[in-house]
């Protein structure tokens, strides 16, 4: 075989940076596809109140985003939320609290997919406190 090694295997070798199918770029030093997610900081929410969520990457992705909590998630309500490219590479969603909910710690996650089914996940740093 050309160049295979004992047990035909072929030595590969891929260089410190990799880009995957012209969409997510993956890279040697775990930054990600996502960068700069906001909510940083913990933020308080009463019924009626929003939060902005936003991060920036590669332009062209489909993004949306999901409220993470015990017992958060009933049947009837959408697990993920979409989120609107603003402007280039730019992402932006808004979830508005309601009066029935109420969670102490919830975890915001976005998710951005390419058009050739790459998918990059990421919780933000902030915390909800939802009508606590």
């Amino acid at each position: 075989m050309f160049g295979a090694e004992p047990g035909g295997k072929l030595p590969v070798t891929i260089g410190d940076d990799y880009e995957f199918g012209h969409g997510l770029s993956y890279e040697s030093d775990d930054s990600g596809a996502i960068e700069n997610l906001q909510p940083a900081e913990d933020l308080s929410l009463q019924a009626g109140e929003s939060v902005k969520i936003s991060f920036d990457s590669e332009p062209g992705m489909d993004a949306s985003f999901a409220l993470r909590a015990p017992l958060f998630n009933p049947l009837s309500a959408p697990t993920e939320m979409p989120m609107t490219e603003v402007e280039n590479g730019h992402y932006v969603g808004y979830w508005t609290a309601t009066n029935n909910l109420s969670v102490a710690g919830a975890e915001i996650e976005v998710i951005i997919a390419d058009e050739f089914g790459n998918v990059e996940r990421d919780i933000a740093e902030g915390r909800l406190f939802i009508n606590q």
